[in-house]
């Protein structure tokens, strides 16, 4: 038997909306079987049948349907294939299935230390302990004041 000749690279065909899906199965696969996977991260605006899917090794795969519901493609299968063999599959990206786009960079808890330094020009503000001991020290010298007026007024003599 004579050797498969090897596919010819598309020049830029595959644009960047075709899916690749490599898997090792474990155990062996016989044709007309279903494979699921389940792609969280996928969408299509409609549900599909996609007849014409490429895969490695050759017909491999036979078709490809997605069902939206529940974010799940099902594979059915062309040709037996061996456990433990890698097979790939090759959804074309007029199948119309896609990479859900991330909504924005991942949430990141707030790094405390990147918050910028004030300005050196800028008096440091209190803490909330240097503020309650100015506080304390104005009441004990205010009291201070106080008890020496008393003192005065008891020192004083009685008028007669």
């Amino acid at each position: 038997g004579g050797g498969g000749g090897g596919g010819g690279g598309g020049g830029g065909e595959a644009s960047d909306s075709d899916i690749t899906i490599s898997f090792r199965p474990k155990m062996p696969l016989m044709a007309a079987e279903t494979v699921q996977l389940v792609l969280g991260e996928f969408e299509s605006s409609i549900d599909f049948i996609e007849r014409s899917v490429q895969s490695i090794p050759q017909g491999a795969f036979a078709c490809a349907s997605w069902s939206e519901a529940l974010k799940q493609l099902t594979l059915t299968l062309g040709s037996d294939i061996a456990a433990d063999q890698q097979v790939t599959v090759l959804l074309p990206a007029t199948a119309g299935l896609r990479r859900i786009a991330p909504a924005g960079p991942p949430a990141q808890p707030p790094a405390l230390e990147e918050a910028p330094a004030p300005p050196a020009a800028a008096p440091p503000a209190l803490t909330e302990e240097e503020r309650k001991a100015r506080a304390a020290a104005k009441r004990a010298q205010f009291l201070a004041q106080q008890q020496q007026e008393q003192q005065q007024q008891q020192q004083q003599p009685p008028p007669n």
